[in-house]
């Protein structure tokens, strides 16, 4: 046998398939990223079906298995990738709107103390295993700070319609940024429209992509306010 007959033959890799195997990969982005992300897998649909079909025509390219890979990354991520986020949008969203809820269920039975601890950073709150009443008792910051708080529109209001129920909660709009999310929520308490209820309150909420478990109520303001005296 020739030793020229045993040599591999020498076949240049694409780089446009390993451009498109490289843009696949990073298609996966689109399950951490906002939608506007949806971008990369489909230019990377584009890149890979091209540098398969060059390698086709042109024999003496190596690279197909590569862009079919990036292909393959590519497709799945369009497909999974906005289901994924449409699922965590929602999820985000009913958290949201249930934090936003108890703050407000907790300034109507009068539990001020856990409400403000809600407007807090986690990491200046009291540890979950303290008592809150020997927690205020013990700071005096925390006394002051309480005290502030008390004196809030938004919590005399509520504390005012003390036993009334909320009876409806919606997300009125969310905004994405890099490292925060923040869900606007309106709180009906007394009824569910605005004609009917006795406090409608807005609840800003938002939650850090550092500590995504960690919500805090960041902002309160009362809309379509009612008289307080019972109905």
């Amino acid at each position: 046998m020739n030793d020229t007959d045993s040599t591999p033959e020498y076949r240049p890799v694409s780089r446009l398939a390993v451009t498109g195997l490289a843009l696949g990969v990073a298609s996966l982005i689109v399950f951490v990223a906002p939608p506007v992300a949806v971008a990369i897998p489909a230019v990377a649909v584009a890149v890979c079906a091209a540098a398969m079909l060059r390698i086709r025509r042109d024999p003496s390219l190596a690279g197909f298995a590569l862009a079919r890979a990036g292909l393959l990354f590519a497709l799945f991520s369009l497909a999974a990738g906005p289901s994924y986020a449409l699922a965590r949008y929602w999820q985000l969203r009913r958290t949201a709107e249930r934090f936003a809820a108890s703050f407000v269920e907790r300034l109507l039975s009068g539990d001020i103390r856990a409400a403000h601890q809600m407007t807090l950073p986690p990491n200046q709150r009291f540890a979950p295993d303290r008592p809150l009443a020997d927690g205020y008792r013990d700071d005096a910051t925390a006394r002051d700070r309480l005290a502030e708080f008390a004196r809030d529109p938004v919590v005399e209001r509520l504390r005012a319609l003390h036993g009334t129920e909320v009876a409806r909660v919606h997300v009125a709009w969310h905004e994405a940024l890099r490292d925060l999310d923040g869900f606007a929520v309106h709180v009906y308490v007394g009824g569910d429209t605005r004609e009917s209820a006795r406090a409608v309150v807005r609840v800003l909420v938002e939650r850090s992509a550092a500590k995504p478990h960690d919500w805090i109520v960041s902002e309160r303001l009362l809309e379509g306010n009612r008289d307080s005296s019972p109905k």
